[in-house]
């Protein structure tokens, strides 16, 4: 169903007016949500953290969490997949911060085509030599930590393909990982 509606340059150029104005109005919300927010934390969260583990459509990645604040942090990750890598940058907000911290995210993903794999096609898509894609990600997840630093995470996310090769353009993917790492 997207594969058809996403083909028009006509929508295509509808889509890109809206992820631009969605992108404005989120970033809008943020900052007013994070302002009105009280700065006492009742949970001491840790700034820096290590993470590994499993993914869709990703085999395996590793990320940084870096937290600057309570409610705002980014986390930079590097992925491998059977046809694909991917490295990616998060900008998350916590909605809380406990040992259990649940948080949304805006960020940008940069496909490169092979990974595992020599095969430069699967599935009817040709990806060629060296094809890269560049996709927007919004994800949203549950990061416990534990006092130790130890922490594990569950999250989900949707990319959708801004420019890409053959037919992935305007393409919906979506994402689920499990991860676990340690903070200090």
């Amino acid at each position: 169903m997207f594969n058809l509606v996403f083909r028009s340059p006509r929508m295509q150029g509808v889509m890109s007016q809206f992820s631009a104005k969605t992108s404005k109005l989120f970033i809008l919300f943020l900052l007013f949500f994070s302002c009105s927010l009280s700065h006492g934390s009742m949970f001491d969260y840790r700034n820096f953290g290590i993470m590994g583990g499993a993914s869709f459509p990703k085999l395996a990645f590793g990320k940084f969490d870096i937290n600057f604040s309570e409610h705002f942090g980014m986390d930079l990750q590097a992925s491998l997949g059977v046809y694909w890598s991917i490295k990616e940058a998060d900008l998350l907000y916590y909605f809380s911060r406990d040992d259990w911290s649940t948080y949304l995210g805006v960020g940008y993903q940069n496909w490169d085509f092979y990974g595992f794999s020599s095969s430069t096609s699967y599935n009817g898509i040709v990806f060629g030599d060296g094809n890269s894609a560049t996709a927007l990600s919004v994800p949203l997840g549950f990061l416990y930590t534990a006092l130790s630093g130890f922490a594990y995470e569950i999250g989900f996310a949707v990319d959708v393909f801004l420019n890409a090769p053959a037919d992935l353009r305007g393409k919906i993917v979506p994402e689920g990982q499990i991860s676990i790492g340690y903070f200090f």
